[in-house]
């Protein structure tokens, strides 16, 4: 270990309080907040546009003082936690503004305090999002449908942490960093609410219309992916990560071996959609993306030959009935989006959809030449994704290598340089 670091119990560096689990609020104009799991949202921030309210300030400070937040505070979601498709823990944490309070805390949401000067929340934020904390925390996660972990189980955790002034150094580090991030992200939103406002607006007499069709009789087929393990050899073969952001991204790529009559039966082709059939976060499961060769060649690898794993759904649609950009963008689309979620199940934790479930989905009817315009109008889009989604997922990478190397004390002025420039 590096000098200057201290492996510790996390108690010893940080004090944490979970809320009581508050019942009966309702929601009004003012009075107490409450702090919900919901209103920690993914990207580090508090909305409490929508949250329960107490209107007796009186009464919640009298029975719930003792859980009411601080500004400064760290808070942390301790339920409905899930897994990204990389099978790394998500977590969510931000922190407490003064336009948040007053403010109570309710169960499944931590509050995290500094035991002494020596410790900083900036350190632990970025340290709660680390593999040193997953690895812990992922041997105590319990649930099903909710995936969870408590306070009992952050007290029979170690810190790997060192000075205040390098906690410091590091939390400035890797701040500079998920501000870039950041801002990609932003992009990529405004981009996917562009394609979005296209679709809505060249659609909106379709979509206001009760005809639907379902979708199955407008497909070939469905079929579900290999499931032969990955090798150092075979055809490049897509999986669940490489179904990112409404775009195929084949930047990271697993190979596997097939013989003829297999390969033949999953070969991709232009037009193909493929679905995430299976994920621990309700908002993957059913995400899709068109394939074609000219998007999973922009990466390294460049092939005619293209395969996909078994948790991807290939829907083959009927291209004088369907055309399969129009069909992505509908499931994009909030009614689509619903459509998805109300037919995936969960199972063990996971959430899951299938083949009739897809079929089923209702499908607005809509002249196919209509449907050619607005791939045409939303083909000018497509490459700038690409390549905004292929940047967010180098600084993700970055990231990731750069907390590594924070948590290890292997941090450099190079890097800090880097981030700056």
């Amino acid at each position: 270990m590096k000098a200057g670091y201290r492996t510790i119990p996390l108690t010893e560096a940080f004090w944490f309080q979970e809320g009581p689990g508050v019942r009966n609020w309702q929601f009004h104009s003012d009075g107490v907040k409450l702090l919900n799991v919901g209103n920690i949202l993914p990207e580090g921030t508090i909305d409490l546009s929508k949250t329960d309210r107490h209107l007796s300030e009186i009464e919640a400070y009298g029975k719930y003082a003792h859980f009411l937040a601080d500004a400064g505070d760290l808070v942390m979601a301790s339920s409905g936690i899930s897994f990204d498709p990389d099978g790394y823990l998500r977590t969510k944490t931000a922190f407490v503004e003064e336009s948040h309070l007053p403010l109570c805390m309710n169960t499944s949401t931590i509050r995290f305090k500094p035991a002494n000067d020596g410790y900083s929340l900036r350190f632990l934020r970025h340290w709660l999002a680390s593999v040193e904390f997953r690895k812990q925390v992922s041997k105590f996660v319990t649930g099903s449908a909710q995936l969870n972990f408590g306070p009992s189980h952050l007290k029979a955790m170690e810190i790997t942490i060192p000075t205040l002034t390098e906690q410091q150094r590091i939390a400035t580090v890797l701040d500079a960093a998920d501000a870039l991030r950041a801002k990609r992200r932003a992009a990529i939103a405004k981009l996917h609410t562009l394609a979005q406002s296209i679709f809505t607006e060249m659609f909106r007499t379709e979509l206001s219309s009760p005809d639907r069709v379902p979708l199955a009789p407008l497909l070939e087929e469905f079929r579900y992916g290999t499931s032969t393990k990955s090798a150092t050899h075979g055809y490049p073969t897509l999986r669940i990560p490489n179904v990112v952001g409404g775009a195929i991204d084949a930047s990271e790529l697993k190979f596997v071996p097939l013989d003829d009559p297999e390969f033949q039966r999953i070969k991709l082709r232009d037009g193909d959609v493929l679905f995430v059939r299976t994920n621990g976060n309700p908002d993957y499961v059913g995400r899709c993306a068109v394939f074609t060769h000219a998007q999973a060649n922009a990466a390294r690898h460049q092939s005619n030959d293209w395969a996909y794993a078994s948790y991807l759904i290939r829907a083959r649609v009927k291209l004088d009935r369907l055309n399969p950009w129009f069909l992505k963008a509908f499931l994009h689309h909030p009614e689509g989006r619903k459509a998805l979620k109300d037919r995936s199940k969960t199972s063990a934790g996971q959430f899951n959809i299938n083949t009739d479930s897809l079929g089923s989905i209702p499908i607005p009817l809509v002249p196919l030449e209509k449907q050619t315009i607005f791939e045409q109008a939303s083909s000018r889009i497509a490459p700038i994704h690409l390549n905004y989604s292929r940047s967010q997922r180098e600084l993700d990478v970055l990231f990731a290598s750069l907390q590594h190397r924070a948590f290890r004390g292997e941090l450099t002025e190079t890097d800090e340089a880097e981030i700056a420039a």
